[in-house]
């Protein structure tokens, strides 16, 4: 089974020339000029998961690297907020890429540390693919609340509900007091649920059926990759459920 989740939140700023930081313009309507967010991070999603000869799935390290940088669009849409997480996700993406020279396949390196003994380390990539597996899966709880089985219309569900539920059911079971007080400060500051989905390029008003197309495939995808991951963490004795 899936373990509980946990990510690990850094108090450092985030990198403000990260190659997205383009899309943060406004023109006042409360429509970003951007591609869409969402249907990026879908794009990310689709084909991360492969499938070997024998039939075994499996991750390209470069293709996790690019679901991170999505997921870290989507974050900034949350606001300055969750800044700390944004920078412990750009950390962690950091450390994965010291080691992509090296293996090509995540389990690859997560096998290969394992046998070096090196696997709880920090760095390692190990504990960088943990941390960013477990941002993935805050996110795909916090946009599940937005399908249709769940809440008629987009704009019915507050983001800061969503945003606290999920938290509740992935996170907080992992945070010691300190990072609880971290989050707990970003959801009370998380925008409305209709100006959220303006800054990741909807127009929840008249766009209504393309969101929920976008959020679908993204839900979808962060849900097999999160499982897999961890279903491998807990199959080869990796995984980590510390108390940070």
């Amino acid at each position: 089974s899936v373990p509980r989740v946990v990510r690990h939140v850094s108090l450092l700023s985030f990198d403000d020339e990260d190659e997205d930081d383009e899309d943060d313009d406004d023109d006042g309507s409360g429509m970003a000029d951007v591609p869409r967010a969402l249907a990026s991070l879908a794009h990310a999603l689709d084909g991360s998961l492969s499938a070997n000869d024998a039939g075994a799935r499996r991750v390209d390290v470069d293709a996790w690297i690019r679901v991170v940088h999505a997921v870290v669009r989507v974050f900034r849409r949350f606001g300055v907020a969750f800044a700390p997480a944004q920078a412990d996700l750009l950390r962690n993406v950091d450390k994965i890429a010291a080691f992509r020279h090296r293996h090509r396949y995540v389990e690859d390196m997560l096998l290969h540390e394992k046998q070096q003994g090196i696997s709880q380390q920090d760095p390692s990539g190990t504990v960088a693919v943990l941390w960013t597996r477990r941002s993935f899966h805050f996110l795909w709880w916090t946009l599940e609340a937005y399908l249709p089985k769940h809440v008629a219309r987009v704009q019915d569900v507050s983001l800061r509900r969503a945003l606290a539920e999920s938290y509740a059911h992935t996170l907080k079971p992992y945070h010691g007091i300190a990072l609880h007080l971290v989050f707990q400060s970003g959801l009370l500051l998380a925008p409305p649920t209709e100006a959220f989905f303006a800054r990741l390029g909807y127009d929840v008003g008249h766009e209504a059926d393309v969101l929920v197309h976008d959020v679908e495939a993204c839900v979808c995808g962060l849900r097999s990759l999160v499982e897999h991951v961890a279903s491998f963490y807990v199959q080869h004795d990796i995984e980590d459920q510390t108390v940070v």
